[in-house]
């Protein structure tokens, strides 16, 4: 019977699903549609609803990640936009649960991980751009840390650091952490995102006493 994984729990037992709709084609809705039955004496049972209030409640906003029984080592992020039910006979009601989704991505559950220590080849075998979380681990006392990509953009980072400390660059959210602690005014003004680009990239570490861990999903259209 088929199945499926919204924000890390597994979708009822007691909902029985018979068909997935995904979307076909770039000009396709951006939904997924669930259809199956259950047994009406469940409409009867406070816990089986509120097990599925508790499986429909999303993350953030309501997204979360979406995973279908055809292919279980990718994603989409998505959320419950609508769910219903009718009769279908004396014993069973059929449901549908619809899921929107953020974009039309589907993304590799597994992360890509790299360490860098000076200059290194990059492959984002995915058919997107993405933007990879970036984190500095000091290995000895410096003051700057230059990372650089095959364009030219950079980012470039300042301060007194430590054998230990830790910095992290959030790329999406543009916002940089020193031993989990925000801390905006190492980064400087001339610093860029890095994005990936499809393919071969190649990135180097031109200053700093530091291993750069890199880590991405991989995303398809």
């Amino acid at each position: 019977m088929l199945s499926l994984i919204f924000n890390n729990k597994q979708l009822p037992a007691w909902l029985k699903v018979t068909n997935i709709k995904e979307p076909i084609g770039q000009f396709d809705k951006k939904q997924i549609t669930i259809e199956g039955y259950f047994m009406k004496k469940h409409l009867l049972e406070l816990s089986k609803k509120i097990e599925l209030n508790s499986f429909m409640e999303g993350g953030k906003k309501g997204y979360g990640r979406l995973i279908l029984p055809s292919n279980k080592t990718v994603h989409y992020i998505a959320r419950v936009k609508q769910f219903s039910n009718t009769s279908q006979n004396y014993s069973k009601e059929k449901w549908s649960m619809i899921f929107e989704l953020e974009n039309e991505f589907i993304i590799n559950n597994s992360e890509k991980k790299i360490i860098l220590t000076d200059s290194r080849e990059l492959v984002n075998a995915g058919t997107v751009e993405v933007y990879p979380k970036i984190k500095f681990e000091v290995t000895s006392t410096c003051e700057i840390i230059q990372l650089a990509d095959d364009k030219g953009k950079e980012v470039v980072i300042k301060g007194n650091f430590r054998q230990g400390q830790v910095i992290s660059f959030n790329q999406e959210t543009f916002k940089v952490e020193l031993d989990g602690a925000l801390e905006m005014n190492i980064l400087q003004l001339s610093s860029k995102r890095l994005k990936l680009k499809v393919g071969f990239n190649k990135w180097t570490l031109k200053q700093g006493n530091v291993k750069v861990h890199i880590s991405w999903q991989e995303k398809f259209i």
